[in-house]
């Protein structure tokens, strides 16, 4: 097999996230965007939404300006009535300045829309400045501000959504978001089929703007090419037990239940370095003197069998979106999630001894998903879903001693899709659950909840 590596000539600037996300969220929010937003993070791609519906009457928030300024690239999704919103058109106008003082690349995809029609605003687009010239016929400048920068968009290359299937498309903005934000790449030579999809999981632990090193664990039968995130099993462990790894790792990936039979004997300082570690996933482990440290660095952590009881103390990492620790059953407590007020998966499955889940889970406005499932020793995990305005997935089953669900369940009406409380104790459910409009999947198999108030939902229940 023969691989070529290719760089950049120079390093891109260190941003806070990867894309910014522009879109009308009338038209867009529970469908495109939405799917493209997932397919985005689940790619690793740090993603900033903006909520526009949300801001209603307020101008540009210094921290929407930030987000902006500190994005590698925006995403334009240029609807049908995205020209109706002054707030998407103040947003347009602050990206295509931010793209004149910065290295930003804005990229437009134009949804449901002719491109004509964006450049010249004609037809929706039209009809939307129509009533903007009459509410704004004194600020001539606004009205020509938005003009110019709806002509500007329109010239850029994007994506015309009347030309793809929409999973392909979405597929395609991905591809070639995250090929950009490589820097060094490996590409495989001509007719080495289906080699791509298999280094771009590496691509992505390889991401970096300069010359420095990564460590990569990669096990399987002997004598299959290995040795051409590279590094044995027990590589990775010397690195993680002698306390030698360096600033410039940003991904590893751990498995001690492989074939190759190697323990991971995490030491204490073993993270202590590594200020640039993005992605950290191990699968079972061994810590001996406990663990100092935890790099703030971190957006995606997981880590099955974590053996501890918490958390570092000193861990605050501000930008990680997903925090796995799946089956530690030395887990007594959550940490304080005021300190990753970005997170948008929590996965506590299995957890057995786990009884206390920290109150400012109320606070997490990201999360998406709250997977509690068999932390059969829990009893308490909320008093108010309020602040949980993004919560789509809330599973409960197997947590046989939470036996009441928050009375504000109806604040979820707009995002909670999925519920289950099967093998809970819940004897009732609380009546603001028939406001949740959006609510496909509910689970009350096993559990000791009453049907008699919820026939009304037509839903399946298992």
């Amino acid at each position: 097999m023969s691989i070529q590596r290719t760089t950049t000539s120079s390093p891109p600037q260190w941003k806070k996230y990867d894309v910014f996300l522009s879109f009308r969220g009338d038209d867009t929010r529970k469908a495109f965007t939405d799917y493209l937003y997932a397919s985005l993070v689940h790619q690793g791609i740090i993603t900033f939404r903006d909520e526009p519906e949300l801001q209603k009457g307020k101008a540009i928030s210094s921290e929407l300006f930030s987000a902006i300024k500190e994005s590698r690239f925006a995403l334009i999704v240029l609807s049908p009535n995205y020209a109706s919103s002054t707030w998407c058109l103040d947003e347009l106008v602050t990206i295509l300045d931010c793209m004149k003082a910065t290295e930003m690349t804005v990229l437009p995809i134009f949804y449901n829309v002719d491109p004509s029609d964006v450049r010249k605003q004609a037809g929706s687009f039209g009809e939307a400045f129509t009533k903007h010239e009459e509410r704004f016929r004194d600020d001539k400048e606004k009205l020509q501000r938005w003009r110019s920068a709806l002509t500007q968009v329109a010239s850029f290359s994007g994506w015309n959504s009347k030309e793809w299937y929409e999973s392909k498309l979405i597929e395609d903005i991905v591809d070639v978001i995250w090929k950009k934000l490589q820097p060094i790449l490996f590409s495989s030579v001509e007719n080495l089929v289906g080699i791509d999809s298999r280094l771009q999981p590496i691509n992505l632990l390889l991401g970096a703007g300069v010359d420095d090193v990564r460590f990569i664990g990669i096990w399987g039968m002997g004598g299959v090419g290995k040795r051409s995130r590279l590094w044995l099993p027990k590589d990775i462990n010397y690195v993680l037990s002698k306390n030698t790894g360096t600033e410039a790792i940003e991904g590893i990936f751990v498995d001690s239940t492989n074939e190759s039979g190697v323990e991971v004997d995490v030491n204490a300082k073993s993270f202590s370095v590594m200020s640039k570690l993005r992605y950290l996933k191990i699968n079972c482990s061994n810590l001996p003197d406990g663990l100092d440290c935890l790099p703030n660095s971190l957006r995606i952590l997981k880590w099955t069998g974590y053996p501890s009881k918490s958390l570092p103390q000193h861990f605050n990492p501000e930008k990680l979106l997903d925090l796995s620790l799946c089956h530690s059953v030395n887990i007594l407590s959550t940490p304080d999630f005021r300190v990753m007020p970005y997170l948008e998966l929590l996965t506590l499955e299995g957890c057995r001894r786990l009884y206390k889940v920290h109150p400012s889970i109320e606070e997490l406005s990201s999360l998406i998903v709250l997977n509690l499932k068999d932390c059969k020793n829990l009893v308490h995990f909320a008093s108010s879903l309020h602040g949980l305005k993004s919560l789509k997935v809330l599973n409960l089953s197997g947590c046989s001693r939470v036996n009441k669900l928050p009375n504000d369940m109806g604040h979820l009406e707009n995002c909670l899709e999925k519920l289950d409380v099967s093998g809970t104790g819940i004897r009732e459910l609380p009546s603001s659950i028939g406001l949740l409009k959006n609510l496909q999947d509910l689970s009350l198999r096993g559990s000791a909840a009453s049907f008699r108030h919820y026939r009304s939902f037509h839903l399946m229940y298992g």
